[in-house]
Formats: C-alpha cells, sequence, structure tokens
C-alpha cells in the first residue's frame, strides 16, 4: 500500500502508563485485537527511571517490542498524564490519534466503528463513544452541550472514547501538562473554542476502570485545581447562574473528600459556600451522595442474604 495512503489511514494509539504493568498488558492487547488494521501503539511510560515500577512496566512492554507497531516512549523524569500524552502525540505518524488509559480496555472493533464514523461524517474533527463499567453501559449525552455538562460536573466523553484528527490536537498544543487533574475537561473546552466538532458514536466501545491506587485525590489540590479551571474559563459562561451552579458543582467533591480526610471544617466550609451560591444544586447532589452512600451496605447485604448458602 502507499505509504501516503496508509498514513492517512493510521490510528495512532497513545497509552500513558503509571504504576499500573499489572493493568497494561490488558490494555495493550485490546488494541492489538482491533478488526481495524492500520494503527500503531505509543506507550508513554511516565514511571521514574531507576524505579521498580519502570522495571516492572518494561518487563510488560518488552514481549511487545518485536511487534512493529508497538513502540516504547520512556520519559526521562515522572511528570503527569497530560505531559505523558504529549510525548506520545509528538511522535504520532497517523492521521487519527486516541488516548487509551491504561486500566481502560477497548472493544474490538472501536477503531473500525470510529474511523467509519469519521469517514461518513467529515463535518467532525472527532468522535466518542459509550462505555461500559462494572458490566453496565455508561451512556454519555450528545456533543450539543458538551461545555455545559463539563462545568456542571455532568457526564463527558473520557479521554479513552476519544478519536481525534491529529492535526487538530496539535493544532491546541495537545494537553495542559499544569493539569495534573482535569485535563479532559480543560482539554475539551479549548478544543471547542476552537471550533473543532465531536460527533458521537453510539455504543459502549471501551471498558472503564475506575483506578483502585491512584485516583485518591489531595482535597487542597483539588480545590486549587478547581478555582484554577473555573477562572481560566470564566468568559464561557454566559449567565451568572451557571458560573454559581459550577462552583457549587466542583466543590461538591473535593467537601466530600475533605470529609472522608476527617478535615470537617473544610468540608463545612466548601458546602456551605456551595449552598450560598447555588442552593439548588447544593441540596440535590448532597442529597444524591447521601443516598448513595445508604444504598452501599444495602445492597451488600442483598447480595449476602441472596446468595444460595446462607441460611438464617
Amino acid at each position: 500500500m502507499n505509504q501516503e495512503i496508509e498514513d492517512n489511514m493510521l490510528v495512532s494509539v497513545v497509552i500513558p502508563t503509571y504504576r499500573r504493568p499489572q493493568k497494561l498488558n490488558r490494555a495493550i492487547q485490546s488494541v492489538l485485537s482491533q478488526t481495524y488494521p492500520y494503527f500503531e501503539i505509543l506507550i508513554a511510560d511516565d514511571n521514574e527511571p531507576g524505579s521498580i515500577w519502570r522495571y516492572r512496566t518494561m518487563y510488560v512492554i518488552q514481549s511487545y517490542l518485536d511487534d512493529s507497531r508497538v513502540h516504547c516512549l520512556p520519559c526521562e523524569k515522572h511528570e503527569n498524564g497530560s505531559a505523558a500524552r504529549n510525548r506520545g502525540l509528538s511522535s504520532a505518524r497517523g492521521a487519527w490519534i486516541c488516548f487509551l488509559d491504561d486500566d481502560d480496555y477497548y472493544e474490538p472493533d472501536k477503531l473500525e466503528k470510529q474511523i467509519g464514523f469519521l469517514n461518513q461524517h467529515s463535518e467532525f474533527s472527532g468522535c466518542f463513544c459509550d462505555y461500559k463499567r462494572n458490566g453496565k453501559v455508561g451512556q454519555i449525552p450528545g456533543y450539543k452541550d458538551l461545555c455545559r455538562n463539563i462545568f456542571l460536573q455532568k457526564r463527558i466523553p473520557q479521554t479513552s472514547s476519544w478519536m481525534l484528527r491529529t492535526e487538530t490536537v496539535r493544532a491546541i498544543g495537545g494537553f495542559d501538562e499544569s493539569y495534573p487533574r482535569y485535563q479532559d475537561y480543560e482539554f475539551l473546552v479549548r478544543y471547542d473554542q476552537a471550533g473543532y466538532r465531536l460527533g458521537k458514536v453510539s455504543g459502549p466501545l471501551y471498558t472503564y476502570s475506575q483506578s483502585d491506587r491512584l485516583n485518591v485525590p489531595d482535597p487542597q489540590e483539588l480545590e486549587r485545581l478547581n478555582l484554577k479551571f473555573l477562572s481560566e474559563f470564566v468568559d464561557e459562561f454566559p449567565h451568572k447562574i451557571l458560573l454559581r451552579q459550577s462552583f457549587a458543582a466542583f466543590s461538591l467533591p473535593v467537601a466530600r473528600v475533605y470529609f472522608q480526610n476527617h478535615r470537617y471544617g473544610d468540608s463545612f466550609r466548601l458546602i456551605s459556600s456551595s449552598f450560598f451560591r447555588a442552593p439548588g444544586t447544593t441540596v440535590v447532589r448532597s442529597a444524591r451522595f447521601v443516598f448513595h452512600q445508604f444504598q452501599r451496605p444495602i445492597h451488600s447485604l442483598r447480595k449476602i442474604l441472596s446468595h444460595e448458602n446462607f441460611k438464617p
């Protein structure tokens, strides 16, 4: 096949990885098992050089390096997920690019379905899809209200669901490396500001796995990033009510983390300021959290009682 034609069909799949060698193998295999044949895998290893995590990760990667489609991009020092994705972006040869978190994995037809959709819809610069989690389908709303959903902390497309035209990602400068969290939020707002549109491919094309280790945030850092994100995009809010609702939507999860860390004063401070700005949002979301907290032990008890070996 002509090299130029092949590059136009090529999809670069960037897998940033950090301290999850046991999950990485599954992610790589899910790409190698794709029904779409034109892809490359760029594994951006963000583990500290010389660390046991770098050694374990390289042990996993080593078995794949005989495959010309697989490339390893080790970092010179540990940075963050944004920097790792940008390292993959710099090396990507494909006309299209995807980002697969190392603890997520693709359905076998993800690339084929997304490429097919984009070939039929030239008005879009990229697309996203639904996902599976714990055996259930998570549906993402359409792109129309994407920014509003971001600011209100509703469901948005996670990075593992994306397929984007590589040149558009480069045009907006890739990921902002000053964001150790909320990279996807910040990126998608800028992508939208640049006039790029995303389409949606219906159906779950990947499985989303909540990190069992690294997603335990520092509440003080989260609060700082909240203010940074909202202040940078304050001009995106057409009405003050949306800004107030957004402050509450971002603050309440942080208040929950403060509470879980027994920092009750900080938790109460954020809940109070959220209620002052957006009482409706605060009450609804707080009630939802309390409901889910009670549901968990009830669900566990039901499983125990329904077990066939349980005898009262």
